[in-house]
């Protein structure tokens, strides 16, 4: 049996989750078109304004995974419709949050 849920909410919150329920979808459809792109650490580095060594220091503390078919021979390569979504400002709070 399936359990129904009913929210109320008012115009301005209605907006706002449609507006971010969409928003999500069409960034979905967007960034998935690159799935099959795989992009090296200078690209991820480039596209993200950081040095290298920070995307090599995340990968090694585990704060972004390469695919892990090529990782096992050191070479490092992501699928571009990932690296779209990562947020380094995030994972550098995260990175100073994890640090004695």
């Amino acid at each position: 049996m399936k359990e129904e849920v009913t929210y109320k909410l008012d115009r301005e919150d209605f907006k706002k989750v449609l507006t971010e329920t969409i928003g999500r979808e069409v960034e979905d459809k967007i960034f998935n078109r690159f799935y099959n792109v795989f992009v090296g650490v200078n690209t991820v580095a480039s596209i993200h304004s950081v040095a290298p060594e920070t995307v090599r220091r995340y990968i090694h503390d585990g704060f972004i995974n390469p695919e892990p078919k090529n990782a096992e021979k050191g070479k490092f390569l992501f699928r571009l419709s990932e690296v779209l979504r990562y947020d380094f400002s995030e994972l550098r709070k995260q990175l100073k949050n994890r640090r004695p």
